[in-house]
């Protein structure tokens, strides 16, 4: 744990993983998008061009789940991380993963020290939890319109306004982000379906929405 965090201490290293996740959120749509037209599907272009500019719209929401995953020293989207070493929610350097009291001079200075200690790891969670934030809400946005367009598609004012009405209930309170594994077991099924990455995810992400489209009716 020690190793590990000793190796993230250069600021480089999170310079190039904040860099990595933000290009890659800016050209993976990008990338659809030209894909799409290519092949004539110029609907699907819009939509994923229109998903790129919802990037700026889902910061703040980012940027609050970034906090609490730093807070708590984990990933809280998905469970998935980026280093091997991080397989536990409970680190090496604490007073549970050793025995000790939390509440004894010993326990204390050893939880200060491990939190110390993993400061660059929880950097490293933090910028990772909030890119993912983002691409899931933008994502999750674009599906809800899809819904809201499938619901009324001859009326694409109200499509909108039920979009809306998802998309509020979603963020109220950030329930989306917040629902106890919806967004987990959305990727398990996919993986078990033999989905992988975008497909796995776009997956998941109208897991999330057929929920929230039962609940507002």
């Amino acid at each position: 744990e020690y190793f590990v965090n000793n190796i993230l201490f250069g600021l480089k290293t999170h310079i190039v993983n904040i860099s990595g996740n933000a290009i890659n959120t800016i050209y993976a749509p990008l990338e659809r998008a030209m894909g799409a037209t290519l092949a004539g599907q110029f609907s699907r272009s819009k939509s994923e061009i229109a998903e790129l500019f919802s990037t700026l719209e889902f910061m703040k929401a980012g940027l609050r789940q970034a906090r609490k995953a730093a807070a708590k020293d984990m990933p809280l989207l998905t469970q998935e991380r980026k280093l091997d070493a991080q397989t536990t929610n409970v680190r090496s350097i604490s007073s549970k993963a050793q025995g000790v009291d939390p509440d004894t001079l010993e326990g204390m200075m050893l939880d200060g020290v491990g939190k110390f200690i993993n400061l660059p790891g929880r950097g490293l969670v933090a910028a990772d939890e909030m890119f993912k934030v983002v691409t899931y809400l933008r994502r999750l946005k674009r599906n809800m319109i899809e819904v809201g367009l499938g619901r009324f598609p001859d009326d694409p004012k109200a499509a909108m306004t039920h979009a809306n009405k998802l998309m509020d209930a979603a963020l109220n309170e950030d329930r989306a982000l917040t629902k106890e594994g919806m967004y987990e077991r959305g990727l398990q099924e996919a993986k078990e379906a033999g989905l992988k990455s975008t497909a796995a995810r776009n997956y998941a992400s109208n897991y999330v929405v057929k929920y929230w489209d039962t609940e507002v009716g």
